[in-house]
C-alpha cells in the first residue's frame, strides 16, 4: 500500500476557485486543512505544500511536503479511477492510506539530492525533525521500506566539475498528532556536512491563515511573523 504514494500523478486543472480569495496567491492553509476543491489532484497538493532548501554550500538539495488528508484522498481517488475499482475498494484504499499516514500521526515525504559526498548517499544518512513555532523539536522515523531502497546514482556538472550525485526519497512520521498552523518547520540533519557549513538546515512553512469572524471564515489580516525568529534549537 505504501507504493500508492509513489504512483503516477494525474494532472488536472484546479476547479471551484471561488473558494479561494482572489487576493491570496498562497493557498497553503486551504490545502493543509482539506478545504481545497474535491477535484484537486495529488500533484497539485504536492506542488502547493512542497518547500525546498539548499545546504552544504549547494551540494545538498532537499524538498519536503506534509502528507495531509486531502492529499491522501486525492491519491485514493486517482488510484481507484486508474484501476477501475469499485466504491467499496476505493474506501478500502482510502482507509489504509489514512491508517498509514494520517490517523494519530504526522508524516512528511522528503526527497534529497547529494553531490560529491557518498557519506550521505542513502536515506539512512539523513535525519529529520518536526519543529513547531515554539521551537519544540520532534524526531521523525523513516518508513522501513524506504530505508531499504537504493539511491539513484548519476553525474551533475557543478562549477565546471563533473560530480557524482545520489538522490532518493522517503516518508518519515511521528505518532505526535498536531495542527499544522503557521510557522512550523522541518529540520534536516545529514550525517556529514563539510567545513565550514552548518550541520543542519531548516525549511519553513509560513502562510496566510483563515479565522472565524462573525460566523464566517475570513483571511487573517495581521502581518505574519517570521518563524525564523523562533530559532534557538
Amino acid at each position: 500500500m505504501h507504493q500508492l504514494l509513489s504512483s503516477l500523478f494525474l494532472l488536472t486543472l484546479l476547479s471551484g476557485c471561488a473558494l479561494f480569495s482572489p487576493n491570496k496567491d498562497d493557498h497553503t492553509y486551504l490545502y493543509l486543512n482539506d478545504m481545497a476543491p474535491a477535484s484537486t489532484s495529488s500533484d497539485q497538493y504536492k506542488s502547493a505544500l512542497s518547500r525546498d532548501l539548499s545546504m552544504a554550500g549547494g551540494f545538498y538539495e532537499v524538498s519536503a511536503f506534509p502528507v495531509v488528508v486531502g492529499y491522501v484522498k486525492a491519491q485514493a481517488r486517482e488510484q481507484s479511477s486508474l484501476r477501475g475499482l469499485s466504491q467499496k475498494q476505493h474506501q478500502q484504499i482510502l482507509s489504509k492510506l489514512k491508517e498509514e499516514f494520517i490517523d494519530d500521526k504526522l508524516c512528511f515525504t522528503v526527497s534529497y539530492q547529494a553531490l560529491r559526498f557518498d557519506k550521505v548517499s542513502h536515506l539512512k544518512n539523513w535525519k529529520v525533525f518536526f519543529q513547531n513555532p515554539k521551537g519544540e523539536s520532534i524526531p521523525l522515523s523513516w518508513h522501513k521500506d524506504d530505508l531499504n531502497k537504493e539511491p539513484i546514482k548519476g553525474k551533475v556538472m557543478k562549477s565546471g566539475d563533473n560530480l557524482d550525485s545520489w538522490s532518493g526519497s522517503g516518508t518519515a512520521c511521528t505518532t505526535l498528532k498536531t495542527e499544522l498552523s503557521n510557522g512550523f518547520a522541518l529540520k534536516v540533519m545529514p550525517d556529514y556536512v563539510q567545513f565550514p557549513f552548518d550541520s543542519t538546515a531548516e525549511v519553513y512553512w509560513e502562510f496566510p491563515e483563515m479565522v472565524e469572524k462573525e460566523g464566517k471564515k475570513v483571511w487573517k489580516e495581521e502581518k505574519k511573523k517570521s518563524f525564523k525568529g523562533y530559532r534557538g534549537w
